[in-house]
Parts: C-alpha cells; structure tokens; sequence
C-alpha cells in the first residue's frame, strides 16, 4: 500500500506557516524573548522535517508557485535578519565577557598586593 501523498495545497500550507514561524522568530529575538525563540526554532526544525519529508509532487499551479517562491524568499529574508542580529549580539556577549575578565584580573591583582588592608591577607584569591 502505497502511502497517502499530500497535495500541493498542503506543501503550500506547510511553506506558509514555515515563513509565518521565522517572522515570529525574528520577532521574538527584537523582543529579547529568547526562551519563545528557541521553541519557535523546535518548531521550525519539526516543520522543516514535515516539508522534508513531503513527496515530490507534480508541481504546483504556476500562481501558487510564485505564491510559494515569495514566502520562501520572505523567510530567507527573516533568516538573513535573525542572523545578522545574533552575530551583533553574539560580539556583544564576547565584549562583555572579555570585560568581567579584565575586571576579575584587576580586582584579582588589587587583592595580590593587600587590597583594602594594605597588607598580605589570608584570603585566597587563586581562581
């Protein structure tokens, strides 16, 4: 038994809500939401796997082609964003990690030569 292939109406519904959940994504990331990022990035990966998954169809009408070719370009687009966004905020956490461990280094050496008390202290300092 052969099993049941899907029309081209449903690849079409799967590439739509497939554009519609990387919008929310990039939405999602401009909020800060980080925790609705990542299970909108589960439930994209579980979608992606859906359309994957799907049989080669015949091909769709010439209009819900172009139709399916734009929200595919529309989701690229968002992609293109989110990337660029997680790169900043990727180089952002770098600065800020190097910062507190300039900052550790420094108050690590200030503590080394007395620190507050002017003297060597028993207070271990070692990381």
């Amino acid at each position: 038994m052969r099993p049941p292939t899907r029309s081209p109406d449903a690849r079409f519904g799967l590439y739509s809500r497939y554009a519609a959940l990387v919008g929310e994504q990039e939405g999602a990331l401009a909020a800060g939401d980080l925790d609705r990022f990542g299970s909108l990035s589960d439930e994209r990966e579980r979608l992606q796997l859906e359309v994957d998954a799907l049989p080669e169809a015949a091909g769709p009408p010439p209009h819900e082609a172009r139709e399916a070719l734009a929200l595919l370009r529309t989701a690229l687009e968002h992609d293109r964003r989110i990337a660029k966004r997680l790169g900043g905020l990727r180089d952002e956490a770098r600065t800020a990690v190097r910062s507190v461990e300039r900052r550790g280094e420094q108050a690590r050496r200030y503590l080394e030569r007395g620190g507050p008390l002017g003297a060597a202290h028993d207070l271990d300092v070692r990381l």
